[in-house]
């Protein structure tokens, strides 16, 4: 990025597909109460709209953009957990002066933990009765999602918060968000059976009790917050970290190397392009084999549809970069 007016542009960009995307991404559910008012398991509903309505071809370009989103996900979130139980906890409490081929090693140990950590957590989470993946993920970020990001956001915000603070909101917001969650548990497996016959309690021990634990964990986490600061008043080199911290965001956004920060983009538009034209072709092949071998008409035309524009996209974004290095 070369100034901070790209940086506005950019987080005004991210900010409308926040505002459209979620539409977007809940409209299939949707569209299937009518498309699809037969469906039992509301968990499938992705799965069977999409076998409805795409046809040969993009079925399987959805399952590999799923399969490769989770991939990505997961690969992300294990390098930012291992690099910060490598850095942040191993180096600076267990063995500090770690060399870089060491560091190497603990960060794949710490990654090979946490993925085994995964795979049991998946395993437990499948044999918990009266919960899916939804419920699942709903109840861990109100048990932990306040009690982390809203000691990050004091941090940027106010000043009055101290190390002391963040680390007490932490701590009050995570044991009240696992307490909740795993009376949550206990009672959802209590009353399965009674759950299924009564949806008033259905309601209260899923979303009611959600909503009211997110609730107590934001306000156990601010009070902590508040209560830790007054505590004890932070020392001189935490209140000259915390000044120089807020000193270097009111410093206007200056690149040290504008050829690379103009270069940057121009390179990711190139790879991205590509990627899109190679997609947009495989699709089209896929189409011409359809229409030969299975004489399926919609499917080819909708599969040149989207190669197409795949590939309209991907040249679009070829003369965008020609035109910046120009």
């Amino acid at each position: 990025l070369k100034s901070e007016r790209e940086i506005t542009k950019m987080i005004r960009w991210v900010a409308v597909q926040a505002f459209v995307m979620p539409p977007i991404f809940f409209f299939p559910g949707l569209a299937a109460r009518v498309l699809l008012p037969e469906i039992a398991n509301a968990k499938e509903v992705y799965a069977l709209i999409s076998f409805k309505l795409l046809p040969i071809g993009l079925m399987g370009f959805v399952l590999s953009a799923v399969i490769s989103a989770t991939m990505s996900s997961l690969g992300s979130e294990f390098n930012t957990l291992s690099g910060v139980l490598t850095r942040d906890f191993f180096m600076k409490k267990v063995k500090p002066g770690l060399t870089e081929k060491e560091q190497v090693f603990w960060g794949r140990t710490f990654t090979a933990v946490i993925g085994a950590a995964t795979v049991a957590m998946a395993i437990l989470f499948n044999e918990l009765q009266g919960f899916n993946l939804l419920d699942i993920m709903f109840r861990l970020f109100s048990a932990f999602g306040p009690a982390i990001m809203l000691p990050l956001i004091a941090g940027l915000l106010a000043r009055r918060v101290n190390a002391r603070g963040a680390l007490a909101g932490m701590i009050a917001g995570a044991g009240i968000g696992i307490t909740l969650v795993a009376a949550n548990i206990v009672l959802v497996q209590t009353y399965a059976v009674e759950m299924a016959a009564s949806p008033r309690l259905e309601f209260w021990l899923r979303s009611g009790w959600n909503s009211a634990a997110t609730v107590l964990n934001v306000a156990a986490t601010l009070l902590g917050m508040w209560l830790g600061s007054r505590s004890k008043p932070a020392a001189d080199e935490e209140r000259a970290r915390s000044g120089a911290v807020f000193a270097n965001l009111a410093k206007p956004y200056l690149p040290e190397d504008r050829e690379s920060a103009t270069q940057a983009p121009l390179e990711f538009f190139r790879i991205i392009g590509l990627m899109l034209l190679a997609f947009g072709l495989a699709i089209a092949l896929v189409a011409v084999f359809v229409l030969l071998r299975y004489h399926d008409g919609r499917a080819f035309r909708i599969d040149l549809i989207v190669a197409l524009a795949l590939m309209g996209i991907g040249g679009l974004m070829q003369l965008k970069k020609k035109a910046g290095r120009a």
